[in-house]
């Protein structure tokens, strides 16, 4: 889990994103893929994609990045919180899909895993959310 960490922890970090979810996220993934440096760089995208937001050059705005209105348009579940305008924790978007996961179709599947995790990553994602029950006994 340390080369995990090494890999993401100045990500999740800056983030906001706390140790100990970032270390829940690593077991439960590594329960399947079993190599912590490439769970360590999937989490770093997973983290980096799931802060929401993104400038656009073409308006000057902050505004949802793709993989927000992904979550959004695909999941059903708004990334930011109707009262602050902010994007909600990152532990509470992945819980708030996990607890979806079973209910979505293959193809909404893979289309929330690429836009959450990428096309490199989307093996990571899916053992994220297929481990969440052993992710929120870590935790």
């Amino acid at each position: 889990m340390a080369e995990a960490l090494k890999r993401c922890g100045s990500v999740a970090k800056s983030s906001g994103v706390s140790m100990n979810h970032v270390m829940s996220y690593a077991m439960g993934i590594n329960e399947s893929v079993q190599d912590a440096s490439k769970v360590g760089n999937g989490l770093k995208t997973i983290i980096t994609r799931l802060n929401g937001v993104t400038y656009s050059l073409k308006t000057g705005n902050v505004e949802a990045n793709r993989t927000a209105k992904a979550i959004k348009d695909v999941g059903g579940i708004n990334m930011f919180d109707e009262q602050t305008g902010q994007a909600k924790d990152m532990n509470e978007i992945l819980g708030e899909l996990a607890g979806k996961w079973d209910t979505y179709s293959k193809n909404q599947k893979n289309a929330l895993a690429e836009s959450i995790a990428g096309t490199t990553q989307i093996n990571l994602f899916n053992s994220l959310m297929n481990n969440w029950k052993q992710v929120a006994k870590y935790q």
